[in-house]
């Protein structure tokens, strides 16, 4: 399918691309970098606001705005789930070895401080995210391959099940 109306076409030489993340009220964009570095754009004029050294070594695969605590979270090969101001670029929380592996894609809860990971590690773990801290809450295991993808339930936002704490 064709875009009809694309006005701009956005090119820059860069590391490769992982994950890609619009701000759900603002003019920003975010990247996540193989290169270990999250890159934070304004959407208006493709200016580059912010580079956010995540790792000095591994890919960063999957970054997800949490607009609640105005940060970015991420999660990537250095099988860490962390947060970082947006604003400043200051690392406000890390959760490391999260996973015993990769970790592919990352899911933030629309209303409270939730965050899902997936992993090569064949499983799905909860953390909560505070503004100092990085909880571990459950993990959701049993799988029989790597997990590559996680989303919260539209219909239930982890509502009334119980959570092993």
């Amino acid at each position: 399918m064709a875009f009809r109306n694309m006005k701009k076409v956005f090119a820059s030489i860069s590391s490769r691309v992982k994950s890609l993340e619009l701000h759900p009220t603002e003019p920003m964009l975010a990247s996540a970098m193989f290169d270990g570095t999250v890159q934070i754009f304004n959407t208006n004029d493709w200016t580059i606001l912010r580079t956010i050294h995540v790792s000095p070594t591994k890919p960063v695969r999957c970054i997800r705005w949490m607009p609640s605590l105005q940060a970015v979270i991420t999660g990537g090969d250095d099988f860490t789930i962390s947060a970082f101001d947006y604003n400043t670029g200051t690392l406000l929380a890390s959760y490391p070895k999260a996973h015993d592996d990769i970790i592919r894609a990352i899911a933030v809860h629309p209303t409270q401080p939730l965050v899902l990971s997936a992993s090569d590690d064949n499983s799905i773990k909860l953390f909560k995210v505070e503004k100092n801290k990085i909880s571990f809450v459950q993990e959701f295991s049993g799988h029989k391959h790597f997990v590559i993808d996680v989303k919260f339930n539209p219909k239930n936002f982890y509502g009334g099940h119980k959570v092993n704490r």
